[in-house]
């Protein structure tokens, strides 16, 4: 059987997460299968966001913090005009530069309500406020993951 360095665009960092996950050759890689699949709704407003459900939002952030504490945090606050969204991030205080009053975010995460609609160590990413919206939902495979290697 070939061995996986013989697959082109991998280096030896990948291979070595490959290899915590018990995948060392392209065959393993092609039987390496999602652990669950979760279903994401198109982007919305955040008036719109439904709790318990992974989504998709955009606004401008409205607020920051840095909370020190024994659970240090990072959070921010998005407005859309049509509510407020808040951001959480534990151990997130790299994001003190990068998450800032002014810039638009689109965030994807799991909504929860705990004083106010929320979300956990979503993804995000930085764009200009007539960037295309998502319009589809979306079936996104989840696969096991290491330290090193995420779950995407």
């Amino acid at each position: 059987m070939t061995a996986a360095t013989e697959l082109t665009g991998l280096g030896a960092a990948r291979l070595e997460q490959l290899a915590e996950l018990g995948v060392r050759t392209p065959g393993e890689l092609l039987e390496y299968f999602p652990r669950d699949y979760a279903q994401e709704s198109p982007e919305r407003e955040i008036s719109a966001l439904r709790v318990g459900e992974i989504q998709l939002a955009r606004g401008e952030v409205v607020a920051v913090d840095f909370v020190q504490s024994t659970r240090p945090r990072f959070v921010a606050t998005i407005s859309d005009g049509t509510g407020k969204l808040n951001l959480t991030f534990f151990n997130g205080g790299y994001l003190r530069g990068k998450i800032v009053p002014g810039k638009i975010i689109r965030v994807r995460g799991k909504l929860q309500f705990f004083g106010g609609p929320q979300m956990v160590n979503p993804k995000w990413e930085i764009i200009v406020m007539d960037a295309p919206k998502f319009t589809e939902s979306v079936h996104r495979a989840i696969y096991p993951a290491t330290g090193s290697l995420p779950s995407g």
